[in-house]
């Protein structure tokens, strides 16, 4: 069995999920503990889920990885799944492995089978399609401002500036009309960017319908996260289309890929200056 206490929000859960799903036995559960919002958003998955929340397990929020390192030397049949620099999971052959806070940030999951059976929940894209239903031709726009004006550093922040996003909505935009629909974790900046664009719709909705509605669209221009990174691979998926992405992702400003291993083949890497 493999244990992993959930870290992080839906982007993130994904990369997990799909993770340890590659390096697990046939046959061995994978038992995840948190990871809510992957398990509303997909079907198709193959693991057991703890709401940490109403669990006798739940102190495991606070496990001692530490302790588990060292215990894993004379306690037979336990180990730790760990990362690599580049993002590969490192999982010995323990009989029972739990997993160390870890993102898995690499694109060799793209062709693990576990991914090919997720499909984002009917419901789910239902109501995003409600919310597009006006528009032919649309694209997302995923802003992310937050902790990405300090992260990964305050020298080089991830934060993406409008006039950025005005012109690769621009580059999609030679292609054919599009109208965009934006959508970001920071209402205030959201609108900001929205301002500089044209032909374009702030939506305001949960995180799992907007999730949803950017798995709808043929384009999209990505902030440097996870949620957007997803959000473009099941629609690329689904029906192709153009999704730019910055250069180096979250180390753009420093012009050094974040995290290292992260680079993948179905987004246009454009440069920000």
């Amino acid at each position: 069995m493999i244990v992993m206490v959930e870290q992080g929000r839906l982007g993130n859960q994904i990369f997990q999920y799909l993770a340890l799903r590659s390096v697990a036995r046939p046959g061995e559960r994978i038992q995840l503990m948190g990871f809510d919002q992957l398990r509303a958003t997909f079907d198709g998955l193959d693991a057991r889920f703890t709401a940490i929340d109403t669990s006798m397990l739940r102190h495991l929020r606070s496990i001692n990885y530490a302790r588990i390192r060292r215990a894993s030397s004379f306690v037979p049949g336990l180990d730790l799944v760990e990362e690599t620099v580049d993002g590969q999971p490192v999982a010995p052959s323990a009989r029972m492995r739990i997993c160390v806070p870890a993102w898995f940030q690499s694109p060799t999951v793209l062709s693990t089978s576990a991914l090919a059976a997720m499909q984002v929940k009917p419901a789910l894209v239902q109501a995003a399609r409600s919310v597009v239903s006006q528009h032919a031709d649309y694209a997302f726009i995923h802003v992310r401002a937050g902790d990405y004006r300090t992260w990964p550093s305050a020298e080089a922040p991830a934060i993406l500036s409008p006039a950025w996003y005005r012109t690769q909505l621009g580059e999609l935009r030679l292609e054919g009309p599009l109208h965009a629909f934006v959508v970001g974790d920071e209402p205030e900046y959201v609108d900001e960017v929205a301002d500089a664009l044209t032909d374009a719709t702030v939506v305001r909705a949960d995180e799992l319908t907007e999730f949803a509605l950017l798995t709808q669209c043929s384009a999209g221009v990505l902030s440097a996260s996870t949620f957007a990174y997803w959000g473009a691979y099941f629609a690329h998926r689904q029906k192709g289309g153009h999704f730019i992405a910055p250069q180096y992702w979250a180390g753009h400003a420093s012009h050094a890929w974040y995290p290292p291993g992260i680079a993948s083949p179905f987004l246009d890497y454009r440069s920000v200056t």
